[in-house]
């Protein structure tokens, strides 16, 4: 139940049909709504969502196998001129929201997206064309810790833009792309080339194709050219390498020069949501 309580619900719906309960029911049940988008978990809701999966057994990897260590990294990055002008646009926007008390849950997910992808480089319009950014010293730092690791490496980027971006700029290495485009056929043989030949290099690749199911040991460290949405999938993606057959210590490197991006990390590494980040930041002044 990595987001809220209702995330039992589906498994529960495979395993016993939920007891014959629906969706709303189950969420009215667990949660209570605080606003137009907004829900929060009920007193003991993650206590009752256990119990629809019940009798249950889970083993971690790490009771049934010893794995080699894994480091967490966060790694400081300056902001182009461009990135800091909009990023005090997009602050100054939020703070007369806050003003207007016209903040919801979905304005302040979107205006958190923007920061995000302007500290990556690419900013989408309300036709979702992507509008670039000088980042380079964000690509510097990435190409510097590909070039100091002598196993492979996996590049992730929440944004095609930015992968499509990164594509271009890697060019001075063996490497191969895999995004929601990238069909299931030409993604096995990605994969396969990545674990078991000379090249690629690097796996640049869009973590919610691969979060899930796929064995990359062949890399040692991972880098996120910037933090994504979805505890879940940084959390399932960065044990693609660090799982059963790895044999070297791994590294988690996650690339930051924004406080929007320092406290996104926290955030996922603990299995948080982002929702609010953008209302703490503000109360703290940052």
């Amino acid at each position: 139940m990595p987001n809220a309580p209702t995330d039992a619900y589906g498994l529960a719906w495979q395993l016993n049909g939920a007891n014959g309960e629906y969706f709303t029911a189950c969420r009215n049940r667990l949660m209570m709504q605080t606003g137009k988008w907004k829900w929060l978990p009920r007193q003991g809701s993650y206590e009752a969502g256990l119990r629809m999966l019940m009798p249950y057994i889970r083993y971690s990897i790490e009771d049934c196998q010893d794995l080699p260590e894994l480091t967490m990294q966060d790694r400081e990055v300056e902001l182009s001129a461009d990135q800091r002008k909009a990023l005090k646009e997009i602050k100054r926007e939020f703070l007369l929201e806050m003003e207007k008390g016209t903040v919801s849950a979905v304005n302040e997910a979107a205006l958190r997206s923007k920061m995000l992808q302007i500290c990556q480089g690419a900013v989408y319009d309300d036709k979702h064309a992507a509008h670039i950014l000088d980042c380079k010293p964000r690509i510097s730092a990435l190409k510097e810790l590909i070039e100091n690791e002598s196993a492979k490496t996996i590049v992730f980027c929440g944004f095609t833009s930015v992968v499509n971006r990164l594509n271009e700029a890697l060019t001075d290495y063996t490497h191969e792309v895999i995004t929601g485009a990238t069909t299931p056929k030409e993604r096995a043989r990605i994969i396969q080339a990545f674990q078991n030949e000379r090249d690629p290099h690097v796996l640049l690749a869009h973590p919610e194709t691969i979060s899930h199911g796929q064995t990359l040991t062949a890399a040692a460290t991972t880098v996120w050219f910037g933090p994504i949405d979805k505890a879940d999938v940084y959390i399932q993606a960065n044990k693609r390498m660090h799982r059963p057959g790895q044999l070297r210590p791994c590294t988690v490197v996650n690339l930051a020069g924004s406080p929007v991006e320092r406290e996104a990390y926290k955030r996922l590494g603990t299995n948080q949501s982002l929702q609010g980040l953008m209302l703490k930041l503000a109360e703290m002044g940052i």
